[in-house]
């Protein structure tokens, strides 16, 4: 028998302005939930020319975008060390993984696909393997649908939705809602009815126990630990070498 996992509490994410023209729904990494173990952020945003976000630094966490297979255009990015690539719909950005690489896995009964990115789900695997074991899947479900998607042990669960509506732990849930789940229970139970389905991410990691101090795009375990990397960052030392000086083609286009 599956013991569906309750939900702790859950918000709609808002819009708000970031970077240069585009519009931003912060979920992780909100005023209403600052993180959850192993996660720091998660944004669903829009975007178009000429806007974008500008050249900035990383430290201390890892990096995920992920193109939705119904975004309209593509998407550019580069980095320092003269990295360059190209997301298209459907296309997520983790060293690189094209859609053609990873798993659409379609369950007739359930009236559910996924989209499999990290960890496992209707008997298939997902393409990235991280330092902390995490899950990472988007699922849709059509009208009528049922699904239980089984949440390793110990594992911190956050759901975000992305367009339609339906239940989750019994509760109605609306596109861009932000569900954190409790911890105990065997995963997440989802409903949909006849009239409308459902698209959501379901993430979800073994909890690093860390302390966790941020400062804009830095992220350490102490304050000594940020004011170093700032100092890295300012001097272009211990992996920021090439950051003072250097500007993306992207930025300076016409």
């Amino acid at each position: 028998m599956f013991n569906t996992r309750r939900i702790a509490f859950k918000f709609i994410a808002r819009e708000q302005g970031e970077g240069v023209g585009a519009t931003v729904r912060r979920s992780l990494g909100s005023q209403q939930l600052r993180n959850l173990d192993p996660f720091l952020m998660l944004d669903e945003f829009n975007v178009g020319l000429p806007g974008g976000f500008p050249d900035h630094p990383h430290r201390g966490f890892e990096t995920v975008t992920y193109m939705l297979p119904t975004s309209k255009g593509h998407m550019r990015h580069e980095d320092f060390l003269g990295n360059k690539g190209e997301l298209r719909p459907g296309d997520l950005q983790y060293q690189e993984i094209s859609r053609d690489t990873v798993p659409h896995v379609w369950d007739d009964a359930k009236k559910v696909e996924a989209i499999v990115f990290a960890g496992e789900v209707f008997g298939q695997k997902g393409p990235i393997e991280t330092e902390a074991p995490v899950t990472y899947i988007h699922f849709l479900m059509k009208q009528g649908a049922e699904l239980d998607y089984k949440i390793p042990h110990g594992h911190n669960t956050f759901v975000y939705t992305l367009t339609g509506s339906g239940k989750c732990a019994g509760e109605d849930v609306s596109a861009h809602h932000a569900i954190v789940m409790e911890q105990e229970g065997d995963g997440v139970h989802m409903t949909t009815d006849d009239k409308e389905g459902l698209e959501f991410i379901v993430i979800s990691g073994q909890p690093l126990n860390e302390p966790v101090v941020q400062y804009g795009p830095f992220v350490m375990t102490s304050e000594d630990e940020i004011r170093q990397t700032i100092r890295d960052y300012q001097s272009g030392a211990n992996g920021f070498e090439n950051a003072p000086k250097w500007t993306s083609d992207i930025g300076n286009r016409s």
